[in-house]
C-alpha cells in the first residue's frame, strides 16, 4: 500500500521496491499504478497487465485506455524481482516545418512528421502556437489553452504527417510545441517561426475569410498582391465577409464586385455585380456574403471589391481543371489537369472527373472492374465502355461488381441496377453486399447478435441489408449473382454490429484496423491476426476501442435457429436425427441436424 503522506510503499508491512506505470486515458487524465517488487509468491511467473478503473461506489470496471495498444508485461525471476516492459515501446522522432508566406494575417501550415520505429500505438497530440517563449511558466494552469489537437494511430516503422493551420494576428516570433498532455509538460517536439508584417494593406472595404471552394494555396507576394490557386473551374464560395479596414465609418456606400480575366497580356472585365442595398459599416465592422458564385471557367482572374466607384481590395485567383483519385484506403488526392488522356492509377477505386470541362477527355481505365468513374456536367469522356459510370447527377444506370477486387464508394450515388458476382465454395464464409438484396436459394445467412467471453452468437436472417456483414453457409459450390435496383450507395458507410469488446464489420477495400479476427478455413471460429489481409465483400471482427478482452480466437456459438422444411409434402418422418450428409447421429450431436423433416441447429450446453 502507499502512504499518501510519506509516499512509502509497503506490502505485508515490508518495504518494497516500487515500479511506477503512468497511463493516460481517452480524456488525457494521468493515472499512476504501483507494482511491488520483490514478491516471492510470483517468482518465475509472467503476466500481462491491462489497465482498468471504476468509479467509486460502482461495481463495473472499465478500461482507461485501449488495451490493444497500451498494456504491460510483468516478469518475475526466481527471487520475485520484477521486470516490467511497457507497451507500446516508444521510439518516436518528430520534426516540425512551417509552410506559408510567413506574413501575419495569412494562414500558415504547421506540418509535424512523426516517425515511429517503436510499437504501433494510439497517439493524442496537442499543438501549442504562442508568441510568448515562456507561455507555460507565465500562464496559470487553469488558463492553459492548446491551439489544436490530433489523434491518430502511429504505425510501426512508418511516418505520419499531421498538419494544422494558424493565422498569426501580429508580426513577431511564434513558438510551437507538440506535447502529449494538456499542460504542455510532456514535450515531443518544439520549433519557432518568425512572422513578418503583411505587405497587403487595405484602407477601406476588404475581403475577409475569403476561401473559394477548392482552394489549394494562398500566397502573399512581397508587392502585397494575394494570389490564390483553386482546383475548381469556378470562383465559388459558401460564404465570405467584407469588413471596414479603415479608421473611419463607411455610410450608405454603393458596393460592387468586378471580375476580370486575363486574356493574353490584357485584363478583360467579365462580370460586375453590385449589392442591392447601400452598406454602412463602422471601423472594423463586417458583414457576411453567402452563397456567391463569381464566375464559371478556368483561367487567371482578378476579383475586386469596389466601394463608391473606387477599388479598395483585390484578389488574384487562378482556377484549374482538376480530378480526384480515391485509393483503396479511401484517401482522395486532387490532381490538376491540363491536356491529354487521364490514366487511372492501378490502386484507384474511384476517379472523380466532375471538375473537368474540356469538350472531350480520354480516360484509360485500370484493371479493377469495380472502379467507379464519376463524370462531370460538360465533358464528354471516352474509353470507359462497359465500366461503372456515374453521371453528373450522381446516378448510375448499371453498376457491376466482381469479387476478388477492391471496392470503395468515394461519393454517394444511386444505382438503377447493381449486381455483385461471386464464386462460393461449399461451407461457411463471410459476406458483405453493398446493397440490399434477397438471399438466394442454397445460402443461409446469419447476423452477429452478441458476445460472451470468447464465444460469439449469430442468428438467421431473411434478407441481406446494405453494407452489413454476415456469416453464411453455402450448401454446394456455385457462382451467385446478387442483384439490386434503385439503390443508394453511401460513402464511408458501415453497418457494423457492435458489442462490448468486438464489432463485426463489413469490408470495403482496406480498413485501418491493424488487429482483426478472420474466419478460419472450416468456419468454426474467427482467428486473431495482427497483420490481417483484408478482402472486399467479406466480414471480420475487430476490437472495439477500449475492449478489454482479446483472445486468440472467437468461437462461433450461434447458428440458424429458424426452421426450414426439407421434406416433400405428405412424406413420412423419422424421429431420428441426421446430419446434412444423411447419416444418423445421436440426439446430442452438435451442429446442424435434420429431425422430423425439419432442419435445426443443436448445441450442447456446458
Amino acid at each position: 500500500m502507499k502512504d499518501m503522506e510519506t509516499g512509502e510503499i509497503t506490502y505485508n508491512d515490508h518495504p518494497q521496491e516500487v515500479v511506477e506505470w503512468n497511463l493516460k486515458d481517452d480524456f488525457f487524465n494521468i493515472y499512476n499504478y504501483y507494482l511491488n517488487s520483490p514478491y516471492l509468491p510470483y517468482a518465475n511467473k509472467e503476466m500481462m497487465l491491462y489497465p482498468v478503473s471504476r468509479v467509486k461506489g460502482t461495481t463495473e470496471w472499465l478500461p482507461i485506455s485501449d488495451p490493444v495498444f497500451e498494456h504491460a508485461k510483468a516478469s518475475y525471476d526466481d527471487e520475485g524481482n520484477l521486470t516490467l516492459i511497457l507497451y507500446p515501446e516508444e521510439n518516436l522522432n518528430t520534426t516540425i516545418e512551417v509552410e506559408g508566406n510567413k506574413y501575419c494575417g495569412s494562414t500558415q501550415k504547421i506540418k509535424a512528421t512523426i516517425t515511429n520505429t517503436g510499437d504501433e500505438q494510439q497517439l493524442g497530440l496537442f499543438f501549442w502556437i504562442k508568441n510568448d517563449p515562456n507561455y507555460f511558466e507565465n500562464t496559470p494552469k487553469k488558463d492553459l489553452k492548446y491551439d489544436a489537437i490530433a489523434g491518430f494511430t502511429a504505425l510501426r516503422d512508418a511516418s505520419h504527417v499531421e498538419v494544422v493551420s494558424f493565422t498569426p494576428a501580429s508580426a513577431g516570433t511564434y513558438y510551437i510545441w507538440v506535447t502529449y498532455d494538456v499542460e504542455g509538460k510532456d514535450v515531443l517536439a518544439k520549433s519557432q517561426v518568425n512572422i513578418a508584417a503583411s505587405p497587403h494593406v487595405v484602407n477601406g472595404l476588404a475581403f475577409a475569410n475569403f476561401e473559394p471552394i477548392g482552394l489549394e494555396t494562398t500566397n502573399i507576394l512581397p508587392t502585397g498582391e494575394i494570389v490564390m490557386e483553386v482546383n475548381a473551374p469556378s470562383i465559388k464560395l459558401e460564404s465570405f465577409r467584407i469588413t471596414n479596414a479603415s479608421n473611419t465609418d463607411i455610410v450608405n456606400a454603393q458596393v460592387a464586385f468586378t471580375v476580370w480575366k486575363k486574356e493574353g497580356d490584357s485584363w478583360i472585365q467579365k462580370q460586375g455585380t453590385g449589392i442591392q442595398i447601400p452598406i454602412s459599416l463602422t471601423a472594423g465592422q463586417g458583414i457576411n456574403i453567402n452563397k456567391w458564385t463569381f464566375i464559371q471557367g478556368v483561367g487567371q482572374y482578378r476579383l475586386e471589391v469596389v466601394c463608391n466607384g473606387t477599388v479598395t481590395d483585390t484578389r488574384y485567383i487562378n482556377t484549374h481543371e482538376a480530378y480526384i483519385v480515391a485509393d483503396a484506403n479511401g484517401k482522395q488526392t486532387t490532381v490538376s489537369y491540363t491536356t491529354g488522356p487521364i490514366t487511372t492509377p492501378d490502386d484507384a477505386t474511384a476517379l472523380l472527373l466532375k471538375n473537368i470541362f474540356n469538350s472531350t477527355i480520354e480516360v484509360v481505365p485500370n484493371d479493377n472492374p469495380n472502379t467507379l468513374y464519376y463524370l462531370g456536367e460538360i465533358a464528354t469522356v471516352t474509353g470507359l465502355d462497359g465500366k461503372n459510370i456515374i453521371n453528373d447527377k450522381n446516378q448510375a444506370t448499371s453498376i457491376t461488381l466482381q469479387d476478388g477486387n477492391n471496392f470503395l464508394v468515394a461519393s454517394e450515388f444511386t444505382a438503377q441496377s447493381i449486381t455483385y458476382k461471386r464464386s462460393f465454395e461449399a461451407g461457411w464464409t463471410t459476406l458483405m453486399v453493398p446493397f440490399e438484396t434477397t438471399i438466394p436459394e442454397g445460402l443461409t445467412a446469419m447476423e452477429f447478435v452478441s458476445e460472451d467471453g470468447d464465444e460469439v452468437t449469430f442468428k438467421q436472417v431473411s434478407k441481406l441489408l446494405a453494407f452489413k456483414p454476415y456469416l453464411v453457409k453455402v450448401e454446394a459450390a456455385k457462382e451467385i449473382t446478387f442483384t439490386g435496383s434503385d439503390q443508394m450507395l453511401w460513402s464511408n458507410y458501415t453497418n457494423a454490429a457492435t458489442a462490448s469488446n468486438f464489432k463485426f464489420i463489413g469490408i470495403t477495400s482496406k480498413p485501418a484496423y491493424e488487429d482483426a479476427y478472420m474466419l478460419n478455413a472450416d468456419g468454426t471460429k474467427f482467428e486473431r491476426s495482427t497483420n490481417p489481409t483484408y478482402q472486399s465483400f467479406r466480414g471480420c471482427f475487430v476490437p472495439t476501442y477500449g475492449g478489454t478482452y482479446l483472445p486468440d480466437a472467437l468461437i462461433i456459438k450461434g447458428a440458424p435457429t429458424g426452421i426450414e422444411s426439407v421434406l416433400a409434402p405428405g412424406a413420412k418422418t423419422d424421429d431420428g436425427y441426421f446430419n446434412l450428409a444423411g447419416q444418423r447421429v445421436s440426439p446430442d450431436f452438435k451442429g446442424i441436424v435434420i429431425h422430423n423433416g425439419k432442419k435445426k441447429f443443436k448445441f450442447v450446453k456446458k
